[in-house]
């Protein structure tokens, strides 16, 4: 079982718990799994997989624990989501929010590594 504590991030709070089979899934039924939760489609789902591999997770445990993480923080900001409770982005929104996403893990770990060390 994969958990992180609650986080913030932009006053939003989030706890990510995956029941570990999931992670381990085929990529179509770990898709699947992902659209039932989150409602994303085939090509955000794509665009984030793709996203996280070319920022050297190439594990493909690690990158679907990131994958999730960055979608449950998406979800937990309700301006994202439609009335059909689907997530949103715009145009060029999910590389924006990948970034951002991405700049906030890089100064947690960072962050964690220099307080370990004092």
């Amino acid at each position: 079982m994969l958990e992180s504590n609650s986080q913030k991030w932009d006053e939003a709070k989030y706890v990510i718990t995956i029941n570990s089979n999931k992670i381990h899934l085929p990529d179509s039924e770990f898709f699947k799994w992902c659209h039932s939760l989150y409602g994303i489609n085939k090509g955000i789902y794509n665009t984030i997989d793709l996203w996280f591999y070319e920022s050297n997770k190439r594990d493909i445990l690690s990158r679907r624990r990131c994958i999730v993480e960055f979608l449950t923080f998406i979800a937990s900001c309700k301006m994202n989501r439609n009335q059909h409770h689907s997530l949103r982005f715009g145009h060029g929104g999910l590389v924006k929010k990948l970034e951002e996403f991405f700049d906030k893990q890089e100064y947690e770990e960072n962050l964690r590594k220099r307080n370990h060390n004092d």
